[in-house]
């Protein structure tokens, strides 16, 4: 066998382990680590077309969310590949799966269904606005 038919039929059996860890897959998914380093000290917009909140990412996983209804406290923790939301107002936990995307914003599927559209996450200037909420501790 010749040296470009090897390299090439190395090649060609690499692509598609290549393909899995691209983003958008869901071995990309974000850990703790990396998804706190991304976010930590940030304000990103939420985006499902148009904006519709914003989130403030503190140390310790603690976060603050804003959207039209109001805001709230909360923190965050991974589990397997989402990363779940725990606020205080007592509804159910919100668990995503995040992938970076190489332009610098996050797309995020709720609970890991990579079926639909992504929320898209992205940093934004603007402050939250919630002087009653401190991060919980």
């Amino acid at each position: 066998m010749t040296m470009r038919l090897s390299l090439g039929l190395v090649l060609m059996m690499a692509l598609p382990v290549a393909a899995q860890t691209e983003p958008g897959s869901p071995l990309a998914a974000l850990d703790a680590e990396t998804f706190d380093r991304l976010t930590r000290g940030r304000i990103m917009g939420h985006y499902d077309g148009p904006w519709y909140g914003a989130e403030e990412y503190f140390s310790g996983r603690h976060v603050i969310w804003q959207d039209a209804d109001g805001c709230m406290a909360g923190t965050w923790e991974q589990r397997g590949d989402q990363i779940c939301f725990i606020y205080e107002d007592g509804l159910p936990d919100r668990c995503w799966v995040y992938l970076a995307e190489p332009d610098g914003t996050l797309s995020a599927w709720f609970e890991g269904d990579m079926t639909g559209n992504p929320i898209m996450l992205r940093e934004q200037a603007d402050p939250i606005r919630c002087p009653e909420l401190a991060p919980l501790s």
